[in-house]
């Protein structure tokens, strides 16, 4: 998946839940389906640094990405809900490869 479908995926799930159409980020199946976005987007490297790879998607990144192509969203909390998990995603998925069972 490319960043601009994942970018366009992220602006379709907030501006459903805008419309009343989904619950809350904190519930599935919504919670889900803004995470499949966050994994295609670590797992097509675009999490990594800025120098790494054109078309970084960190937080920052995609907060200046939805400003861009959607500003009517970064009005909602499920906006900055969004964001928040996003970094919290990034976190974890940075260091699971140092975990050991």
């Amino acid at each position: 998946m490319e960043r601009s479908e994942i970018i366009d995926g992220v602006v379709d799930l907030l501006r459903l839940h805008n419309d009343g159409l989904r619950g809350t980020i904190h519930q599935e199946p919504y919670k889900g389906d803004f995470f499949k976005l966050f994994a295609a987007a670590f797992n097509a490297g675009l999490i990594e640094s800025p120098a790494a790879k054109a078309g970084y998607l960190s937080a920052d990144a995609l907060a200046s990405a939805l400003g861009d192509r959607a500003p009517e969203i970064p009005t909602n909390q499920t906006y900055y809900d969004l964001l928040t998990f996003w970094k919290e995603w990034t976190y974890a998925w940075h260091r699971c490869a140092d975990l050991k069972r």
